[in-house]
C-alpha cells in the first residue's frame, strides 16, 4: 500500500500587539513545539501569520487558542485594518505609555531630591508604590505575554525585562529588612525598566502604522471608477463593474483605472504612483541632511521653474484674438479640441468657453501631445491646439502681424496658445493669472537665495518674454 498523503490545511490571521522580532520568535517557538504544525511563517510589518498544519493532528481552534494565550489579538486578513482601528490603538499604547512616563517622573524627581540630600520616611513608601503602580498598571499586559512565553518555555524581551523589573522590586523589598539599603534606587529600577518597554513598544507601533498607513494611501491612489463607453455616451462604472471587452475613456493627466490595451488616441501617463508627481504643483524644500547645508554657499545658481514652483494660482482666458471665423465659432471648435484634455491651461480654456455658454461637439479623433499641445477631428475640420511652435511643426504658417500678437501677449506675461484649423492660424487664445491671484516667490526660496547670494534662473517652456515679466513680477534679477 502506498504511503498516505497528508491533508494539510491553512491558518491565516492578521496578528495585533507585535512589537518587534523578539514577537516573532516567540510565534514561531510557541508554534513550533506544537504537534501537526508544518510551517510558520510570520510577518511583523504586515502583522500577518501564515501556518500550514496537519488538521488530523491539531485544530484551528487549538491554533487560536496558542495565539491569544500569548497575549496576541487576531483578526480577519481579508479585511484592512481601518484607519481609526490604528489610531485607537496608537491611543491605547501612548495612554499606557503617558501614565508610565508620569510615574516615572515623579520617581526621577524623588531620586534626584534623595541624590541631593533630601530624605524624608515615606519617600520608600512613594518608590513602592510607582513602582508596583508602573508594573500592574501600564505594564500588566507585558507580564500577561512574558507569563506565556514563560510556560512555554521560550525565552523573549518581555521575560527579560520583566526579570529585571521584578529584581529591583525584591531588591526594595529585601531593603525594608536592611538598616541603609538604598531602596528607591531598586524601586526606580522596576520604574525605569517597565518604562522603557512601554516607550520601544509604541515607538514600533507608531513607526509600523505610519507606515501601513502611507501604503494605503499609496494604494488608494487607484481610481475607484472608470469612464465606460456605452452607446456613443460616457458612463462612469465602479471598477468592481467592468468587463472584459469594455472601452474605456481616459482623458490626459488621468490616472489609468485598471490593465488594458491602447485602441485609440495618444497622450502620456500620469505616473504618480510611481514618481510622485504628475502635472507641476507647488514645491516648498526638503533638506535631507547637514551635508546640504554645508554646500549650500558653494552654489553659484539656483534653477528654479516657473509654473506651480514660485507661481501659484489658476490661469484663466484674459484674451482672444479670432481671425476669418467669429468668436462663438473658434470656441466651439477649440472646446472639441480640449475637452478631452486635463492640462490645466486645457481645463482654464473650458471653464471659460462654459461660462460663455457655447457648446462643443465630441471629436472624432483626438490626440494629446506632452508639453505642445492637441489634435483632434472635429466634424470635417482638422483642428491643432498648442504652442505657436507646436502649429508651426504641423505646418500652419503664421503672418508676421500674427507672430507680433503673440509676442505682445508673451511681453505682457501671458501665455499664448494658438488655434490651427485646417492648416491655417484661426485664432489665438492669452491665458494668464491675475494680479491678485499671482504667487510671490516662496519666503523659503527668497530666504535660501539671499542666504546663499546666487543668481537665480528661471525655466518656463513659453519662452523668454513671458519669463522676464516673471521675473519683474517676482522682483528676481
Amino acid at each position: 500500500m502506498g504511503e498516505k498523503i497528508k491533508d494539510i490545511s491553512k491558518f491565516h490571521v492578521k496578528i495585533g500587539g507585535m512589537s518587534c522580532s523578539f514577537c516573532v520568535e516567540t510565534i514561531k517557538k510557541a508554534y513550533g513545539k506544537q504537534k501537526g504544525v508544518e510551517n510558520v511563517n510570520v510577518s511583523l510589518s504586515h502583522e500577518e501569520l501564515l501556518i500550514s498544519y496537519d488538521p488530523s493532528k491539531i485544530s484551528r481552534g487549538e491554533l487560536e487558542k496558542t495565539l491569544t494565550d500569548l497575549g496576541y489579538t487576531i483578526a480577519d486578513p481579508r479585511k484592512v485594518k481601518a484607519f481609526e482601528e490604528q489610531e485607537k490603538e496608537l491611543r491605547l499604547a501612548r495612554k499606557r505609555l503617558f501614565i508610565a512616563g508620569t510615574f516615572t517622573l515623579i520617581s526621577l524627581i524623588l531620586m534626584i531630591l534623595m541624590w541631593s540630600g533630601i530624605r524624608s520616611w515615606w519617600f520608600r513608601w512613594a518608590m513602592l508604590s510607582l513602582a508596583l503602580a508602573t508594573m500592574f498598571g501600564p505594564g500588566w499586559p507585558i507580564k500577561k505575554k512574558a507569563w506565556q512565553s514563560l510556560k512555554r518555555g521560550i525565552l523573549n524581551q518581555h521575560i527579560l525585562l520583566e526579570l529585571g523589573a521584578f529584581s529591583g522590586s525584591i531588591g526594595g523589598f529585601t531593603g525594608f529588612f536592611m538598616p541603609g539599603f538604598p531602596i528607591a534606587d531598586f524601586f526606580a529600577v522596576s520604574v525605569f525598566v517597565t518604562s522603557y518597554h512601554l516607550l520601544s513598544g509604541w515607538v514600533s507601533l507608531l513607526v509600523r502604522t505610519r507606515a501601513s498607513q502611507a501604503v494605503q494611501k499609496l494604494l488608494d491612489l487607484q481610481p475607484k471608477t472608470a469612464k465606460v463607453i456605452q452607446n456613443g455616451k460616457e458612463v462612469v462604472k465602479k471598477i468592481e463593474e467592468l468587463k472584459i471587452n469594455d472601452i474605456v475613456r481616459v482623458r490626459p493627466g488621468e490616472r489609468i483605472p485598471i490593465d488594458g490595451i491602447t485602441i485609440k488616441g495618444y497622450s502620456t501617463v500620469d505616473e504618480s504612483i510611481v514618481t510622485g508627481e504628475s502635472i507641476p504643483l507647488e514645491k516648498g524644500i526638503l533638506m535631507r541632511s547637514g551635508e546640504a547645508f554645508q554646500t549650500l554657499p558653494q552654489i553659484k545658481k539656483m534653477v528654479l521653474d516657473k509654473t506651480g514652483t514660485i507661481t501659484k494660482g489658476k490661469p484663466e482666458v484674459v484674451e482672444i484674438v479670432n481671425y476669418d471665423f467669429n468668436k462663438k465659432k473658434i470656441l466651439s471648435l477649440v472646446g472639441s479640441a480640449e475637452r478631452l484634455s486635463e492640462h490645466p491651461l486645457a481645463q482654464a480654456i473650458i471653464k471659460y468657453i462654459d461660462e460663455e455658454k457655447v457648446s462643443y461637439a465630441e471629436p472624432k479623433e483626438f490626440n494629446s501631445f506632452s508639453g505642445k499641445g492637441v489634435k483632434a477631428k472635429v466634424g470635417q475640420d482638422t483642428v491643432i491646439v498648442g504652442k505657436t511652435s507646436f502649429l508651426e511643426e504641423k505646418e500652419i504658417k503664421l503672418s508676421k502681424h500674427q507672430l507680433s500678437k503673440i509676442e505682445e501677449m508673451a511681453e505682457e506675461g501671458k501665455t499664448a496658445v494658438g488655434i490651427g484649423v485646417n492648416k491655417e492660424l484661426m485664432g489665438i487664445i492669452g491665458l494668464g493669472i491675475p494680479a491678485a491671484a499671482t504667487g510671490l516667490l516662496h519666503p523659503v526660496w527668497a530666504m535660501i537665495a539671499m542666504a546663499a547670494s546666487v543668481g537665480t534662473v528661471l525655466l518656463n517652456s513659453f519662452g523668454i518674454p513671458v519669463i522676464s515679466q516673471a521675473k519683474r513680477k517676482l522682483n528676481i534679477l
